[in-house]
């Protein structure tokens, strides 16, 4: 079974169902080819935790660090 993560397919489903663009989504994650790029393609927005990932559009070390982003 494919990663549903890596190709993408996961992310597009949730934008067709949802009522809001893909720049108005942000996804968190903490590995830049299930979590950042795949979204990334798609428009949305991301947030690496734990590590400096150059292609998220933001990193934070903790995941509460999100907080100080989204305020």
């Amino acid at each position: 079974m494919p990663n549903k993560k890596i190709h993408g397919s996961i992310f597009s489903y949730f934008l067709r169902i949802s009522e809001y663009p893909a720049h108005e989504h942000v996804y968190v994650g903490d590995n830049l080819k299930g979590d950042i790029l795949p979204p990334k393609s798609l428009g949305m927005r991301t947030i690496a935790v734990g590590k400096e990932i150059k292609e998220a559009d933001f990193s934070v070390e903790k995941i509460y660090d999100i907080r100080k982003l989204l305020l």
